[in-house]
This record gives structure tokens, C-alpha cells and sequence, in this order.
């Protein structure tokens, strides 16, 4: 991480699931975050990491330590905030969802990917939501490849 930071490169962060961090340990969870500038996760991630119930005291409590935070939500969308105090939202793309396999790490390519096109959140978080859209229209992880 600090070979990392010393490029200047952004990191973002995804804990992948309260039990990975429950195992990692809060305390060491909480002193490593401020090494990253984007934290994606689920509301109970955030509520596990930070010990708020509500998703605007998370998001406070949580850019106390990154400068962008963002919450997928599943069929509720995602949300995300600023340091500076900016605030986004994005609804889910209506589909028919199949299997929510995948939808995390397809919402986070998504994002990520058009976060560094871009370097805005509001068109991020849209490219998030279709793809995890996509992604749970169909059968597995990941959609089918090639025809």
C-alpha cells in the first residue's frame, strides 16, 4: 500500500464481508482505512465498521477517514459521499434479477471503471447500477462472453 500511495495512485477499498473483517479485527480495520481514498460497501459493512445504525451517521463517520464513500444497496440502488460534502444517488436499473451472485464486484467495475474515466461519482455510481444490473439478469458471476 505504501508503494502504492507513493505513486499518487487512488485506492479503493472493498472489505468484501463483515466476517472477513470481524476476523481482521475493527481496531486494525479502522487504523488502516485512512491508507485508502474510496471505501465501497454494503450498509452493514458500514454499520459494522463505524457502530451507526443510520446510513448518514455511517457516511459521516466514515469520511472522517477516506475523502469518498459509497453504499450499494442492492434493489435500493447506491449512495455515496464527499469529505466535501457532496452527495449522490442512483437508483437501480429495473431488470429481472435471476441471481445476485456477482452484483458487488460487478457494481464495484463499474464504478471503478468509470470513476477513472470520468472522475465523477454521479456518473460512476450510474455505471455502477447498470452493471450490477446486468450482472444479476443472468446466471452466475458474470455475464456470458462472445455469442
Amino acid at each position: 500500500i505504501e508503494r502504492i500511495r507513493a505513486t499518487k495512485t487512488q485506492l479503493a477499498l472493498d472489505p468484501a464481508s463483515v466476517g472477513i473483517m470481524e476476523e481482521f479485527g475493527l481496531a486494525q480495520l479502522r487504523g488502516q482505512l485512512s491508507k485508502f481514498d474510496l471505501l465501497l460497501l454494503n450498509e452493514a459493512e458500514a454499520t459494522f465498521i463505524s457502530g451507526e445504525a443510520s446510513s448518514d451517521a455511517a457516511l459521516r463517520y466514515l469520511l472522517l477517514f477516506v475523502s469518498s464513500v459509497v453504499f450499494k444497496r442492492g434493489a435500493a440502488g447506491a449512495i455515496a459521499g464527499t469529505r466535501s460534502g457532496d452527495h449522490f444517488t442512483a437508483s437501480a436499473k429495473a431488470t429481472r434479477v435471476i441471481d445476485t451472485t456477482g452484483a458487488g464486484d460487478a457494481f464495484n467495475a463499474g464504478f471503478i471503471a468509470a470513476w477513472v474515466k470520468t472522475g465523477r461519482i454521479d456518473a460512476a455510481l450510474e455505471s455502477g447500477v447498470s452493471l450490477a444490473a446486468e450482472c444479476v439478469a443472468t446466471i452466475g458471476a458474470r455475464p456470458r462472453v462472445g455469442a
